[in-house]
């Protein structure tokens, strides 16, 4: 919120709350959302797949997901063609659902717990500029997120999907970018080869200081 401002809903998210290392609310509870389009979340089995890391990126000053997305469960519950256009590549939009205990009006610090609790700014006048220049929305602390959502059109118009991890001879790759996942089996034979390679070189390099001292010997007895 205090980087990329309120959203088209006029909910505004404390970054202190989005980052904060916390079980209970802040980025961490993405990893126990569900997988939806549309915000058809009532039913968590009808998931699309799962979140598998949740990031709080301090340089751009936002959350990033990695999720995992099942194709059977889309072909099953999703609609408009949504694995096929991310298999394409496609920056599909993508919302998310938190439950807050309350949220805050930025003009007069109303709480409200629902929308019939809300002061005369947020009822009439949700989004408007004042006349003195503030614009008028509410504070959304301590949000505990149980939902992300592919959709047509995020709140958050910086919300969207912005590559695809595919394995690509045994590395992850996101477009051009590749990493190498070792794996434990892999980082032990690595780490045992590199091992023999010193003993090797240690042997190589005893090999020739004897090689060197005998030589010396036998110009000493010359």
């Amino acid at each position: 919120g205090e980087f990329y401002g309120p959203n088209s809903n006029h909910d505004h998210f404390p970054i202190e709350d989005l980052f904060a290392d916390k079980n209970d609310y802040g980025f961490k509870t993405f990893l126990d959302a569900g997988v939806f389009q549309g915000h058809r979340n009532k039913d968590k089995n009808i998931t699309l797949g799962q979140v598998l890391q949740s990031i709080a990126n301090p340089v751009m000053k936002r959350v990033e997901l990695i999720i995992r997305v099942d194709k059977d469960k889309t072909d099953k519950h999703g609609t408009d063609g949504i694995w096929d256009r991310l298999m394409d590549g496609e920056n599909v939009g993508v919302s998310m659902g938190s439950r807050v205990p309350y949220d805050c009006c930025c003009i007069c610090h109303n709480k409200a717990k629902t929308r019939s609790e809300y002061c005369e700014h947020m009822s009439n006048f949700p989004g408007k500029i004042m006349a003195d220049g503030r614009k008028i929305f509410v504070y959304n602390p301590k949000p505990k997120f149980f939902d992300i959502s592919f959709v047509k059109n995020p709140a958050d118009k910086t919300a969207r999907v912005v590559g695809k991890l595919e394995d690509r001879d045994g590395m992850s790759c996101m477009g051009s970018i590749c990493i190498i996942d070792m794996g434990q089996d892999s980082k032990k034979e690595v780490k045992k080869e590199a091992n023999s390679a010193s003993e090797a070189a240690q042997a190589a390099t005893q090999a020739e200081l004897d090689a060197a001292n005998a030589a010396a010997a036998e110009t000493e007895a010359q």
